[in-house]
């Protein structure tokens, strides 16, 4: 005994063209030539439907753009996108900066305000300026 091969895809092949084959010599109603007549005409009509060379090659050549495409812009995304990061950071930090400074600023003039504030009612108590 033999044995099995290790792929089936040949005995599959060869029972679906056997099946195809049956149901053609069915539809012909036994009659081998009226059914091979049958199966070139589907043929032919499938091969028509089908896309042909050219279109297939302006698909692949579509195809082919669109990925070099991609391929650029993922190459030079890293270093655009550190650049830009980069830049939002440094403007980041400026604006932080500024509004500290102006938030420095602010809360000096009012501790100003509240020590001038205190020393006139620290006067007031002892008898100082009037």
């Amino acid at each position: 005994m033999a044995a099995p091969p290790k792929s089936r895809t040949g005995l599959y092949i060869g029972l679906g063209a056997l099946g195809a084959g049956a149901y053609y010599f069915y539809r012909a109603g036994g009659n081998p030539r009226a059914a091979k007549e049958e199966m070139k005409y589907d043929v032919n009509k499938a091969r028509a439907r089908a896309p042909g060379t050219e279109t297939a090659e302006r698909a692949g050549e579509k195809t082919g753009l669109q990925a070099n495409l991609n391929i650029d812009e993922a190459a030079n995304n890293p270093t655009t996108k550190n650049t830009d990061l980069s830049s939002q950071a440094h403007r980041k930090i400026d604006e932080m900066s500024q509004a500290g400074k102006e938030q420095a600023t602010k809360l000096r003039g009012e501790a100003e305000e509240k020590a001038e504030e205190a020393k006139t009612t620290v006067s007031g108590w002892f008898g100082g300026k009037k």
